[in-house]
């Protein structure tokens, strides 16, 4: 896996403040300078829901792993912006869910697996593991001494770390976790209980029942020590400028964003809209395959274009629809795999939201 590259911004860029605003969930809460986003692509993620009972093994043998997304483990927070060789680490990852637990699926490429610190509470971010931020309402905010937020470390022997409110701890009922190797590829399976604000180190702790429609604050990130002792790469799972690139486990803002599906065959809103727009605009099934449908409802336009970008701002289609109602299809059969952003304007409304082709 070659490891991207952070650019200035550009004019699409612009157009993925929109959709991908990397301090807050509500599209219609960003206040920030556009001159301090670069790419903030890969900071919104879609897990579709298990359509089986769960095993954590670290074989992903189920089903409903073969039908999720593949995102990339590929920004190197720490240090900013290295030149990481393949040889030494790449990572991606999937998601998926149950009503009772987040469902994690990292597979990592790392030429050596290394846990130097016996006590599981002495520089845990210093050994090789898996970091879990995870936002249960993505209110965003500091969560360093409190339970706003979470960032959990998970290690090579399955301890489980984050600060307390007094400090390092141990949380290891709240993640399962299995692991598997083939040569230097480790495939980690974590199932996670998700828990709000409410939270009591030691207590008595129910968790949430996740739902469809439900949006969390989400980030992956890869702490990879090759037998230093210390940790020498920091990858994570979106862009992050580089003064808040050691800021995740204070400041739950900066996380990325977790959207629950039910399965991909059902019509779904492609992204956030405001509540004004929510009936206007429907697109399924995202991720797709091939086939994106789509339902268009603007009694007050009688014309309409819908227009899908890549990632550099190519315009790869420009449609025009017109009517009331429109009902029908784009055939993506011919466009790479990837992320796109779509784009639907009239004269007096625009709409983005982000799909992903499989």
């Amino acid at each position: 896996m070659m490891f991207q590259k952070l650019t200035l911004i550009s004019a699409f860029a612009l157009i993925m403040i929109f959709m991908n605003d990397a301090t807050a969930c509500n599209l219609n809460t960003f206040v920030r300078d556009a001159a301090m986003y670069e790419d903030s692509s890969n900071d919104t993620f879609y897990a579709y829901k298990a359509t089986s009972e769960p095993h954590i093994n670290g074989l992903a043998d189920e089903d409903y792993w073969s039908n999720a997304t593949w995102y990339p483990l590929n920004y190197v927070w720490l240090p900013y912006n290295d030149n990481v060789s393949p040889d030494d680490f790449s990572g991606r990852f999937k998601i998926s869910w149950t009503n009772d637990r987040l469902l994690l699926l990292a597979e990592v490429t790392d030429d050596s697996l290394f846990d130097g610190y016996a006590a599981p509470l002495q520089n845990y971010w210093d050994d090789d593991c898996v970091e879990v931020f995870l936002d249960e309402d993505c209110s965003g905010g500091n969560h360093l001494y409190s339970f706003n937020a979470f960032a959990y470390h998970v290690s090579t022997l399955f301890d489980v770390v984050d600060n307390s409110t007094t400090g390092p701890a141990l949380f290891n009922n709240d993640i399962e976790a299995a692991r598997t190797k083939l040569g230097n590829t480790y495939t980690w399976e974590l199932a996670i209980k998700v828990f709000n604000d409410t939270y009591i180190y030691g207590g008595n702790n129910i968790p949430v029942t996740l739902t469809a429609d439900k949006k969390m604050g989400f980030s992956l990130a890869y702490c990879d020590d090759d037998g230093s002792g210390s940790r020498e790469n920091f990858i994570g799972s979106k862009y992050l400028p580089q003064n808040e690139s050691n800021n995740s486990y204070i400041d739950a803002s900066i996380f990325g964003k977790l959207f629950l599906k039910n399965t991909p065959d059902t019509p779904d809103l492609l992204s956030e809209t405001s509540a004004d727009n929510k009936d206007l605009f429907h697109f399924y099934p995202n991720p797709a395959k091939g086939i994106l449908y789509y339902t268009l409802n603007n009694p007050e336009d009688r014309e309409y274009y819908m227009i899908i970008r890549d990632i550099t701002g190519k315009v790869i289609i420009n449609k025009k629809a017109d009517g009331d109602t429109e009902t029908g299809s784009i055939d993506l059969t011919d466009i790479p795999d990837g992320f796109y952003v779509i784009e639907v304007k009239s004269s007096n409304l625009v709409f983005f939201g982000q799909i992903i082709l499989l």
